[in-house]
This record gives C-alpha cells, sequence and structure tokens, in this order.
C-alpha cells in the first residue's frame, strides 16, 4: 500500500459516532479504514466533475465558434424528410 503518514484530526462528536458505529456494525476493521474510505470517495467523486467541467466549456466553445444556431423547426424539417425518404426507398 505504500508509504503512511499519521495525522490527528478533530472530528464533531456526531462525525466520531458514525465512524463508530461502522466499525462496531463491522463495515470496517478500524476507524482508520473509515476515514481512509471516505477520502478515496471525496478523491474519486471530484476528479471527474473538473473532467467534465472542462470538457463542457470545451463543448460550450466549440458551439459558439461554430457560429448562429439553426432553429429547431427547420432542423427537424429536415430529418423528417430524410427519413421519410429512406423509409420510400426500401
Amino acid at each position: 500500500m505504500g508509504k503512511h503518514e499519521t495525522l490527528q484530526v478533530e472530528l464533531s462528536e456526531p462525525m466520531a459516532r458514525i465512524i463508530d458505529r461502522a466499525v462496531a456494525k463491522g463495515d470496517y476493521a478500524s476507524s482508520d479504514e473509515v476515514v481512509r474510505a471516505a477520502l478515496d470517495a471525496w478523491s474519486f467523486s471530484r476528479l471527474p466533475r473538473a473532467r467534465d467541467e472542462a470538457h463542457l466549456r470545451e463543448m460550450l466553445q466549440e458551439g459558439i465558434d461554430s457560429g448562429p444556431g439553426r432553429p429547431a423547426d427547420d432542423v427537424f424539417d429536415e430529418l423528417e424528410a430524410r427519413y421519410a425518404s429512406m423509409i420510400r426507398d426500401e
């Protein structure tokens, strides 16, 4: 698992009770495991969000750079005509 560092952390009583209950129920072997699992989940949840936000910003800029949009009715009319033609050609 690699090198470990010991940290001292102060928690509110309710948070400490949550940890104690998780260990008492057998969900975790120790309070250390509870904290590690919580940090793993927190770290994991933050990474995709940052990546998704950057991706959304790129897509937004791509849309802006592509010029003005078209009315949805025009696009749907074209699609309906295209698919109606495909059905007729079958």
